[in-house]
């Protein structure tokens, strides 16, 4: 007999099918749905793990219902799915057993509704498959009188797997990035900073840790341009993330607090003592993530800062050098790693 997978519209590679978008493919699905309908085993689901952008669990048991008919006797097809996604799209585990005979084959695709239904067209071919193996064996005695017909056997609800068993779950997402961005309105003119964050991402929420290194920029007296002070800054923040698009580019926006460390060193006088300073701050941005490959993605970012307090620096004798402004600006373009 045929592989029956010879027939669905998949590209096999190192175990693993790929689905592809192609009509021929969900005709195919059709006419395996059709074709169990007409007298199949019931599939019992033993484990379904997928991420939240996957069907509910109550679609998947409505579309495996409509295998279910009890045409082969003697037979039971078991099923436990995991799902899992990432930059490239999202990868489907299937393992089966049909009375002993156990397998399991990996799907792949670029949204969860595809490689489900690839799922559910694998398993109609696998209950067509024995079907045609049970209509090869010899006939049996006719029983004595014909019993009544069969009622439908619901689906039992998900159970635990069996002991020993590891079940794939889609968990969340750990991801860390670094690059190098540009401010306006927190350190005297336009200043170049570098940026570190590193951050867990769920379905829907992402909280992230991210710290910036300012390098000295001069700011010069209005009263004498010959002196002022050359200033730096630590920055680090603890932001919470609303995921708000995973394809094609990532998006989030964000909001949090922000804590600042100036350091000036005073020039063009005669006492050039160092001065520091804390502050916090509001931040809130937004950040677009383009995948590239292998969990990189290109990632850049807009983030506006307003602090809570504005620490003046003043040279004796020459006056104010600096003061931060209500509002700053601040954009990053850098490389981001899921891991």
């Amino acid at each position: 007999m045929n592989n029956p997978l010879e027939n669905f519209h998949l590209k096999q590679s190192n175990d693993r099918f790929r689905v592809l978008p192609h009509p021929y493919a969900l005709l195919v699905g059709l006419a395996c749905w059709t074709t169990s309908a007409q007298g199949q085993t019931p599939v019992e689901l033993l484990s379904w793990q997928a991420p939240a952008a996957c069907p509910p669990i109550e679609e998947v048991q409505r579309r495996l219902s409509e295998l279910q008919a009890g045409g082969v006797k003697n037979a039971a097809l078991q099923a436990e799915v995991s799902i899992e996604e990432d930059a490239n799209g999202f990868h489907l585990r299937l393992e089966t057993n049909l009375d002993g005979l156990t397998g399991e084959r990996i799907l792949e695709g670029p949204t969860c509704d595809e490689v489900t239904q690839a799922a559910i067209a694998v398993l109609a071919l696998l209950l067509d498959a024995e079907a045609e193996r049970a209509d090869e064996l010899p006939p049996s005695e006719p029983p004595a009188s014909a019993p009544p017909p069969a009622r439908p056997t619901p689906l039992a609800p998900p159970r635990p797997p069996p002991p020993g068993r590891a079940v794939v779950s889609s968990g969340p997402t750990y991801y860390g990035a670094s690059g190098l961005g540009a401010g306006r309105g927190i350190l005297p003119n336009t200043a170049v900073f570098f940026e570190a964050r590193l951050g867990v991402r769920g379905p829907a929420w992402s909280v992230q840790l991210q710290g910036q290194l300012w390098p000295e920029r001069a700011a010069h007296s209005p009263a004498l341009t010959t002196a002022g002070a050359e200033l730096s800054m630590l920055g680090a923040g603890l932001l919470l993330c609303r995921e708000l698009l995973a394809r094609p580019v990532a998006w989030r926006v964000c909001s949090g607090v922000q804590a600042d460390w100036l350091l000036a060193q005073g020039f063009g006088v005669d006492d050039r003592r160092q001065a520091t300073a804390l502050s916090l701050a509001v931040d809130f941005g937004t950040t677009l993530s383009l995948p590239l490959a292998g969990g990189l993605a290109l990632s850049w970012s807009l983030d506006g800062v307003v602090p809570t307090a504005r620490p003046r620096f003043v040279l004796d004798n020459v006056g104010v050098v600096f003061e931060r402004p209500v509002v700053g600006v601040r954009t990053t373009l850098g490389i981001e790693l899921a891991f």
